[in-house]
């Protein structure tokens, strides 16, 4: 709702807006990039480590004790990969519901602004329903007097 009640708002203002709104949706874009990336650092990591395993399981002495290590340091980067694919989702999830509150409190707003313009407009209609009524009964009395 425009400044005068209308439906209309200045393009700056709507420019701004869309702006904002682009941005958070680039935001939240960004980070789930770089969550899908998390996650697939963390499936090479498993791989790694599954591999080092079965490399463990079939080799001698020599090159299973280098496979276990290798498998230990694998699990180590896969937690951490783990650990950090969470954190980034639960940024994004924060990043969302910040954007959501927003959304709802401009819809509580807007909603605000329509109720408060339509209360006007029974006020308005009210006022003069009541003026033509009052208009009515001294015509009226009017009426009966000079009858």
């Amino acid at each position: 709702v425009g400044v005068d009640g209308s439906g209309l708002v200045p393009v700056e203002y709507a420019n701004s807006r869309l702006w904002g709104i682009t941005s958070e949706y680039e935001n939240l874009l960004n980070i789930q990039r770089d969550q899908h990336q998390l996650a697939l650092r963390r499936s090479e990591a498993e791989a790694s480590k599954l591999r080092a395993g079965l490399a463990a399981l079939e080799g001698d002495g020599e090159v299973a004790a280098s496979a276990a290590a290798h498998y230990r340091s694998s699990e180590a980067r896969e937690a951490a990969a783990g650990l950090e694919a969470k954190q980034k989702e639960l940024e994004l999830f924060a990043a969302l519901l910040r954007m959501r509150d927003k959304q709802i409190g401009e819809l509580q707003a807007l909603c605000e602004s329509k109720q408060e313009h339509i209360l006007r407009l029974q006020g308005f209609a009210g006022a003069a329903g009541d003026g033509i009524a009052s208009a009515e009964l001294q015509q009226r009395g009017q009426q009966t007097a000079a009858a």
